[in-house]
């Protein structure tokens, strides 16, 4: 017998959601999906029309590692629009801002497995 819960970090936690990717990964994240954003095809992804807050987010998504490209840090992250669209399906979100409120609703998840 298992059960799977899901473990909410607190919300801005920047440096516990790094640790965890770092760790554990993947990480739900969400985060507000602007019009421009389908269009993303490489690079560390920013942009100043996307809200912060918890109303604006409106797109679930697996952070999966991050780094580093030309002085920005980054989150790299897992699309769910498939293998066309980004980088084979990946992006790169800027770290560090809570840009377009990636840091709203981190969760990882943790399964438990009971052996009777």
């Amino acid at each position: 017998m298992y059960g799977s819960y899901c473990l909410p970090f607190e919300k801005g936690a920047e440096d516990e959601l790094k640790h965890a990717v770092g760790v554990v990964r993947p990480v739900s994240v969400a985060f507000e999906a602007v019009n421009g954003f389908r269009l993303y095809k490489g690079g560390v992804y920013t942009s100043d029309t996307c809200g912060k807050t918890p109303m604006d987010v409106n797109h679930a998504v697996l952070a999966v590692g991050y780094g580093v490209e030309d002085g920005v840090p980054y989150w790299l992250i897992k699309n769910s629009w498939g293998e066309d669209w980004g980088v084979d399906g990946y992006f790169k979100m800027e770290m560090g801002k809570n840009m377009c409120g990636t840091l709203q609703y981190p969760k990882k998840a943790l399964v438990l497995v009971r052996i009777s």
